[in-house]
């Protein structure tokens, strides 16, 4: 039963993204823009911390 309202919930999603799109668009832009600088992040962290053991 909870399997099938999760299915439910997501289709219900998909249809109100595909309603009304400009609602959900800034909001995947966000998301977006997080995980770009979160992995930015990431990898300029690891580059410093390569750099600095290999001193």
């Amino acid at each position: 039963m909870i399997m099938i309202s999760g299915w439910l919930s997501i289709f219900e999603l998909v249809a109100i993204i595909e309603a009304r799109p400009w609602v959900a668009a800034p909001v995947l832009a966000l998301i977006g823009l997080f995980a770009w600088k979160w992995r930015r992040d990431k990898k300029k962290h690891e580059n410093t911390s390569t750099s600095m053991d290999s001193k």
